[in-house]
C-alpha cells in the first residue's frame, strides 16, 4: 500500500473513537433535545455525514485487506450495515 494511503488509515483510525463519541452525542441530542433552529439541524445532519465518511472510509480499508469478497462480507456485515444512512431513507420513504 502506498505510504500515503497508510497515512490516511492511521489518522482515520485515530478518528473511530472521536466519531464514536460525536455519535453518541447526536444520538442523545436527537432522542432528548426537540431541535427547532434550521441551523442547528444543519449543524447535526454534517456531524452526521463526517461520521459516517470516518466509518466508510475505515469499512474502504477492511475491504482492501479482507481476504476475500466472501471474507468480507462474512466478517464485516455489521459494519457494512452502520454506515447506511437510515434516517434518509425514512425521509425518503414517508409521505
Amino acid at each position: 500500500m502506498h505510504p500515503l494511503w497508510r497515512k490516511v488509515e492511521e489518522i482515520n483510525g485515530k478518528l473511530i473513537p472521536v466519531a464514536l463519541m460525536l455519535l453518541l452525542g447526536i444520538i442523545i441530542l436527537e432522542l432528548f433535545v426537540q431541535v427547532e433552529d434550521p441551523t442547528v439541524k444543519l449543524g447535526i445532519e454534517i456531524a452526521d455525514g463526517i461520521v459516517i465518511a470516518v466509518f466508510v472510509i475505515d469499512l474502504i480499508f477492511l475491504a482492501i485487506a479482507a481476504k476475500s469478497a466472501k471474507f468480507f462480507f462474512r466478517n464485516y456485515w455489521l459494519d457494512l450495515i452502520s454506515v447506511l444512512p437510515i434516517n434518509v431513507m425514512f425521509r425518503l420513504l414517508s409521505p
